[in-house]
């Protein structure tokens, strides 16, 4: 019996790779539909003001090339389809201790104070319909698209449930939703997070976290421009099954505000305050036929308040302490509103997370709040970074906690937060010690996080980074029962700091062990992920692979990469240009990384390089200029199925193109093979020109 466990037990941990290479897998795949519908990227925009925007789906051929260019074609633009919609037949919604349709008597007291901002009901109502999406509307902020800009906030592309072996029930999950349509997800600055259609555009459903409602009213009014935060900058999700039940959570946060929010684009003064036909841009939609002021709100008969707003089986009303949290006052900085709109108002929101559920986005109600949260003081969240989730098992049970970083006065970790269940406040938290990896050095503010599991999806080790370019790992899952938490073990530390903006660490399947990927400052580094406390902390000294940068001839300054020494251990790679700093990740598969780099005066770069070795045998580091660099996964050759004592080998072309407005530009082409032997997940991997 124990050898069948032993062989069971190897079996699992031998499956892991091939787990974490499918999750990895959903995004790209997303953007090979077989159908060929769906969009190779998405470009995010400024529009006519800082506070309106463009979201465009575009796609291009990757055959057929004019001298390594193809014409980008746009399949559909947000802004515009919005603007054609009928306001009446949006599906908006509120969140708070009960998600409320955006619509003035379906809404508390609470909510209305936010939006309202002290003025009269009248207002506050009008500021709805500006939120809804109605023009003409006196005294309200102009604009020329109803979409808001969504600034550097991430698109999360969500697809059908894919297959997840060793997970029980999650089979006829999948089954059941196949032909669910693929949506596009994204915040934008007027405090609201969109679902769209990802082949049509058409969107589907939209919601505001009640922690932006105040932010949400200022903006809709026409006085002093508030620092404006976008809702899901760095949206998550992920197939949990909650009470027994399998869905599709839409994971975020709320990042706090602070003053590089404001200004960013540029705000002269005719935009804050503008109410005059001559402030407005020429293609003002003011003036578009379908547009007409009225002095009476509209009532939107899909959107009346129901005698149980919430009617999904995983749905529960929250305790006390619970809406004591979610309504806890928002502040809104040394000066005040209420009486005065032409005072200089610093609307400060409170940190917050919130989880959605949007596993059925063709229903009446496309979908459902699993619980929002607000910063306190025994709670301090602070919405950075994905919000990511961890199952374990308590009790024989499969749980589900939502990974999100906490700032203490003088510590930062990490809290777990149920998703299965009404959180109460005894939430559990594990914090950073006094000092980081040298021992000498403090621990730096935590960033953002990622979880890695095993093939049977359950959380093995939770991985962060934080400001001084610390990745440190946490133990996981922990039983608060058997004593005090754990404490997280600094696992490296990368030279130059943290970068403008924080990435998560990448969980990447390595071909024995997964690895971790992260980037900060003026390094990109990959370790293997251990599982052990101990062997985390021996990688802390473990001698890496070095990736020297061989400059190619010519102005562009490209390089090709090669390792010194073996990556068993990892490999460490430092930018080679002067004033070069980590930017973010790029969506590139699972053999490979792909980032992009910025330089002091602003120019960028994109990388695309082995993940296990490290190395880029092509050049590599092309300026990017004012485009988007987009990795492209294209099949070029599929051998048959596996059999005994038969060796198959697959081809793809892994691509690196920087993206335009008219032409989609071939940086850096790859030739991928996967030798696959008698156990298909058992696999070789090699990159080649």
């Amino acid at each position: 019996m124990s050898a069948r466990r032993g062989r069971l037990t190897r079996v699992v941990a031998m499956m892991a790779p091939i787990m974490l290479a499918i999750v990895v897998w959903a995004i790209p795949a997303c953007h090979g539909s077989p159908a060929g519908h769906l969009p190779r990227h998405y470009r995010i925009e400024r529009a006519g003001y800082p506070w309106t925007g463009r979201l465009h789906a575009v796609t291009f051929h990757t055959s057929a090339l004019d001298g390594g260019l193809a014409p980008v074609m746009s399949q559909w633009e947000a802004g515009h389809l919005l603007d054609r919609r009928d306001p009446a037949s949006r599906h908006l919604y509120v969140g708070g201790a009960r998600m409320a349709a955006l619509h003035w008597d379906a809404l508390d007291d609470d909510a209305r104070d936010r939006l309202a901002g002290g003025v009269s009901a009248r207002e506050g109502k009008d500021r709805i319909g500006w939120l809804r999406g109605r023009f003409g509307i006196p005294d309200m902020r102009p604009r020329d698209t109803r979409l808001g800009h969504a600034g550097e906030a991430h698109v999360r592309v969500v697809a059908p449930p894919i297959w997840q072996p060793l997970m029980p029930g999650h089979d006829s999950f999948r089954i059941a939703h196949a032909r669910r349509p693929h949506t596009v997800w994204l915040g934008t600055r007027a405090g609201v997070v969109h679902g769209f259609d990802a082949i049509t555009g058409h969107e589907i459903a939209a919601f505001m976290p009640r922690a932006l409602l105040s932010q949400a009213g200022a903006l809709a009014g026409a006085g002093p421009l508030p620092p404006l935060r976008v809702p899901c900058p760095r949206p998550d999700t992920i197939d949990a099954d909650l009470r027994g039940a399998w869905r599709t959570l839409l994971l975020c946060g709320v990042p706090a505000s602070d003053d590089r929010d404001r200004g960013e684009d540029g705000l002269p003064d005719t935009a804050a305050h503008a109410d005059h036909p001559m402030d407005r841009p020429i293609d003002h939609p003011m003036d578009h036929p379908m547009d007409h002021p009225t002095d009476h709100p509209i009532d939107y008969p899909m959107d009346r308040p129901m005698d149980r707003p919430m009617d999904h089986p995983i749905d529960h009303p929250m305790d006390d302490s619970i809406a004591a949290i979610t309504h806890a006052p928002v502040n809104v900085g040394m000066h005040n509103e209420l009486h005065d709109r032409r005072t200089h108002v610093r609307h400060r929101p409170t940190p917050a997370i919130f989880a959605l559920d949007i596993t059925t986005p063709d229903a009446h109600r496309p979908l459902s709040l699993i619980w929002e949260l607000a910063a306190t003081d025994t709670l301090p969240l602070t919405g950075s970074g994905p919000l990511r989730a961890a199952a374990s098992i308590e009790h024989g049970t499969r749980r589900w906690h939502a990974v999100a970083i906490v700032a203490h006065a003088n510590r930062t970790g990490i809290a777990l937060i149920p998703l299965d269940a009404t959180p109460s406040r005894d939430i559990r938290q594990m914090l950073l010690p006094s000092h980081g990896c040298d021992g000498t050095q403090r621990a730096g503010r935590l960033l953002a996080a990622s979880v890695l599991a095993d093939a049977r999806g359950l959380a093995r080790s939770i991985h962060a980074i934080d400001d001084a370019g610390q990745l440190w790992r946490f133990p996981f899952p922990w039983d608060a029962a058997t004593g005090p938490s754990p404490t997280p073990v600094c696992v490296l530390k990368l030279r130059g700091g943290a970068s403008r903006r924080a990435e998560a660490p990448l969980i990447l399947p390595g071909v024995i062990v997964p690895l971790v990927a992260v980037g900060s400052g003026s390094e990109v580094a990959v370790v293997p992920a251990t599982p052990a406390p101990h062997a985390a902390a021996a990688r802390a000294t473990a001698a890496r692979a070095v990736i020297r940068a061989r400059r190619q001839h010519g102005d562009s300054g490209g390089v090709t990469l090669r390792a010194d020494g073996a990556t068993d251990h990892g490999w460490t790679f430092v930018l080679p240009h002067a004033g070069e700093r980590f930017e973010r990740w790029l969506p590139a598969g699972h053999a490979h990384l792909a980032f992009t780099t910025v330089s002091a005066d602003g120019g960028r770069r994109s990388y695309l390089v082995d993940a296990m070795r490290g190395i880029s045998p092509v050049v590599t580091g092309l300026p990017a200029a004012r485009t988007e660099p987009v990795v492209t996964i294209t099949p070029v050759h599929t051998d048959g199925e596996t059999a005994p004592g038969i060796q198959r080998r697959d081809m793809e072309s892994v691509a690196l193109w920087t993206v335009g407005k008219d032409d989609a530009h071939l940086q850096q082409p790859l030739q991928h093979v996967r030798r696959r032997g008698r156990l298909g997940w058992r696999e070789l991997t090699r990159s080649s020109p």
